[in-house]
This record gives C-alpha cells, structure tokens and sequence, in this order.
C-alpha cells in the first residue's frame, strides 16, 4: 500500500519539478525579448533626442554641434533597426522605414556643410583655414 502512494506522490513530485523548470525557462525568453523591446525604444527615444538637439544647435547656429548630434542618432538608428530586425520585427522594422531617416540625415548634414561652406567664405582665407581645421574638413558628412 505504501509503494504505490510513494510512486504517486514521486511522479507527481517530479511532474511538478518539470513544470516549474518548464515554466521558468519560457518565462526568461519573454523577459529577455521585452528586454530587447525596451533596448529598441530607447534607441529610438534617444534617437528622437538627438534629433531634437540638433535643431536647438542650428536655432543657436552651432552647426558643428548640430552635425554631431546629427550623426549620433544615425548610429542609434542603425543599431535599432539591428535589434528589431534579431528580435525577428522585420515588418515593424520596415515600416518605421528608418532607411528615409538616414537619407534625411544625410540632407541635413549636406546643407549644415554648404552653410558652413558659405560662411567661411564670407570671412575670406580665414574662414577657410578655420574650416579646413574642423574635423571632416570643409564638409561634415563623415560617410
């Protein structure tokens, strides 16, 4: 009589053993994709910031500042579209169309060059020596 309630009470024992182990491993994979998901918005978030001050820097006409911030939310960009498309977003990764981001980005620092461009030749030889020393030379795309 014994056996069979020790059997019993072991095989439910180790039935139970298995669920948790089961329901623990799924439960990491879920935490670890919305992980992932929050790390995805925040590069996008900050992405946004930067993008913001970039518009405060040209407000201020601090173009070199401006190309910068410019060029750091091109990066987070990038590393966002990574991760979406690991997690396996690549619809949500397409629709965010972050390649007519990069092209806007691309524009804005074409013309924060031309700006720049402009400006140094109203100082004359000057000017020009001061924008040859810039980092990117006398434009700012680093592409």
């Amino acid at each position: 009589m014994i056996k069979p309630v020790l059997g019993t009470f072991a095989a439910l024992l180790i039935a139970l053993l298995g669920a948790w182990l089961w329901g623990a491993s799924s439960g990491h994979s879920d935490l670890d994709r919305a992980l992932q998901a929050s790390g995805l918005q925040r590069d996008l978030l900050e992405a946004h910031s930067f993008l913001v001050g970039a518009r405060v820097d040209l407000s201020e006409r601090n173009f070199h500042s401006a190309s910068r911030r410019l060029e750091d939310a091109r990066g987070l960009l990038r590393r966002a579209e990574a991760r979406g498309k690991r997690l396996g977003w690549r619809d949500q990764v397409q629709r965010l169309d972050l390649a007519a981001f990069e092209a806007d980005i691309d524009e804005a620092q074409r013309l924060l060059g031309q700006l720049l461009d402009q400006g140094a030749a109203a100082l004359g030889p000057q000017g020009a020596a001061l924008v040859e020393g810039l980092p990117g030379g006398s434009t700012f795309q680093r592409r």
